[in-house]
């Protein structure tokens, strides 16, 4: 299998030719964003493709990982995922992976959000209901997100499976 190393430099040369393939785009992606919203949304792109790549890579249900290793002292969130998933298991499917660490970070933010909250009568109004969706937005983010698990995933059947 890859190593940490070699599965960060295999998706940041991704991203590099996502970047190219971009770039040969802009006058279509202009056309159809804006010139600016064009720009904030492969800007919010790199941003959750990078932060997927050392941060929410399949390895999370490893001990000893880089993306463990990142999270520094917050790698503790991290236990109970790892305890919940086998791996290679779910955390290596190329749909339910990504979603499953997504959607757990999303719950310990938004426990986390309410709690704070709570406790500190910040007065926030936390109710999902209240929120307005950009889907093109949205749609960068989680590309972003689920690109970096695919080249993962990807990488290690392509090396499990050699042909």
């Amino acid at each position: 299998m890859p190593s940490g190393r070699t599965h960060r430099r295999i998706e940041l040369i991704a991203l590099g030719v996502l970047c190219i393939v971009a770039f040969n785009y802009r006058v279509w992606l202009s056309s159809r964003f804006g010139m600016d919203r064009a720009f904030e949304y492969a800007l919010v792109f790199v941003g959750a493709y990078l932060f997927s790549s050392f941060l929410l890579s399949p390895d999370l249900d490893l001990r000893r990982s880089d993306s463990n290793s990142n999270w520094g002292i917050l790698r503790l969130f991290w236990k109970p995922y790892a305890a919940c998933f086998k791996h290679r298991g779910l955390s290596h499917s190329i749909i339910l992976g990504p979603f499953s660490r997504v959607l757990y970070l999303a719950v310990i933010l938004y426990s986390i959000l309410c709690i704070v909250n709570t406790f500190l009568e910040l007065g926030l109004n936390v109710r999902l209901s209240n929120f307005n969706i950009d889907w093109a937005l949205a749609g960068s983010v989680l590309c972003g997100l689920w690109l970096p698990n695919v080249c993962h995933i990807l990488m290690d059947r392509v090396s499990r499976n050699p042909r």
